[in-house]
């Protein structure tokens, strides 16, 4: 229905829009969580995909369930790339992030931290 007046329309809108989510509320939540679902198991799935091809920098480790990415410069950090789960980011912006990386086992990530938290 077309309003003459942009606000009046907006308003309508706005207010069609609330009404709608209030019937359909539990529909929408579904499908929503479905997409959140289908989104981590592609990206998921694509990010264990890029570690395959990837090994420790420093021991050559190189199976994926053990290789994490170590921010460089911590003030450059924008995410941890291990928690895009979270944030929803694009495969671009994640492999932005990775790009600050340095890509090490475990093992190693814990040595290189353990200067900061221990001693």
């Amino acid at each position: 229905m077309p309003y003459k007046d942009a606000e009046t329309q907006k308003a309508y809108l706005r207010a069609y829009d609330r009404e709608y989510y209030k019937k359909n509320r539990e529909r929408l939540l579904e499908k929503q969580k479905e997409k959140n679902k289908r989104y981590l198991e592609k990206v998921g799935a694509w990010l264990n995909e890029l570690k395959k091809g990837l090994s420790c920098s420093r021991c050559s480790e190189s199976h994926p369930a053990t290789l994490q990415f170590h921010h460089r410069d911590p003030n450059e950090k924008e995410f941890s790339v291990s928690m895009f789960r979270r944030g929803k980011y694009s495969k671009e912006r994640i492999l932005a992030e990775i790009a600050k990386c340095e890509v090490i086992c475990a093992n190693c990530h814990a040595k290189e931290h353990w200067g900061y938290l221990y001693e």
